[in-house]
């Protein structure tokens, strides 16, 4: 049974596990859109304008932290 070098997920029925020529390493197809995700940037980060610096967060009180985090994070007051 193939087994994901990656994640360790084994292939079943809802996993495809594909492996390199000689057969010596896989990599699931979880960890194929993670990776994809990772060298050609996520649709959504790429419509994202990047934050230049953060010297807009360096003198921010956790009040002040909190209330620019609960714009984002859902659920931040139970982390």
């Amino acid at each position: 049974m193939k087994k994901c070098s990656f994640c360790g997920n084994e292939e079943d029925i809802k996993i495809r596990v594909l492996a390199n020529d000689d057969s010596s390493a896989f990599i699931c197809e979880y960890c194929v859109k993670v990776a994809y995700n990772l060298v050609f940037g996520d649709e959504k980060e790429s419509t994202q304008t990047p934050i230049k610096e953060n010297d807009e967060f360096k003198n921010l009180t956790p009040k002040e932290l909190k209330k620019h985090l609960d714009n984002y994070v859902i659920g931040q007051d139970r982390a």
